[in-house]
């Protein structure tokens, strides 16, 4: 499965990074959150930045087209 991180997935849908943040700090399951009607499946990872070095990334499949 391919994942994109959150600056990228903002950057392709022409939101800012804090509207996607948004949206998935906002989900009851921190692995599940709806955005534009389509269930997002995210994972976190360890890399730069982000609270103790976590990062969420999106699953490209489970993006609205």
């Amino acid at each position: 499965m391919t994942y994109v991180g959150l600056p990228l997935l903002a950057q392709i849908a022409g939101v800012s990074n804090r509207a996607i943040e948004k949206v998935i700090s906002r989900s009851d399951n921190a692995s599940q959150a709806t955005w534009r009607g389509a269930a997002l499946v995210i994972r976190t990872v360890r890399g730069r930045g982000g609270r103790g070095g976590l990062q969420y990334q999106v699953r490209v499949d489970s993006l609205p087209s």
